[in-house]
């Protein structure tokens, strides 16, 4: 018996689209004709941003992995909100390896 869900396979593409879309972190485009605007996050579960971003928030200033990651990217003068939307989107694909493997949190895991 075969299971289609996305659940069932947490590191396949289509899974890490949902994770990311359920959330809304993955970007949304705003671009019409020859216009290409920035692209942004918008929408989504608000409980579920508010509390991936309190999460990412903490992660980045205490974790030494998503530390590295976040100064990294402001290093290489990536605005500060994208930056951390980027530790959020990390942070969902670490938790989910995670779960999929049935192991705890170690750095050397990341």
């Amino acid at each position: 018996m075969s299971r289609t869900c996305s659940r069932s396979c947490p590191n396949s593409a289509s899974s890490r689209q949902t994770d990311r879309s359920s959330g809304r972190l993955a970007p949304f485009n705003r671009d019409s004709g020859t216009l290409q605007g920035k692209r942004t996050i918008w929408g989504g579960r608000a409980r579920v941003l508010s509390t991936l971003y309190m999460a990412a928030v903490a992660a980045m200033r205490c974790n030494p992995v998503l530390k590295r990651f976040y100064r990294a990217l402001r290093d290489g003068e990536k605005p500060a909100k994208v930056a951390l939307t980027a530790c959020m989107r990390k942070l969902i694909v670490l938790l989910n390896s995670l779960l999929r493997d049935g192991v705890p949190w170690s750095p050397e895991a990341a």
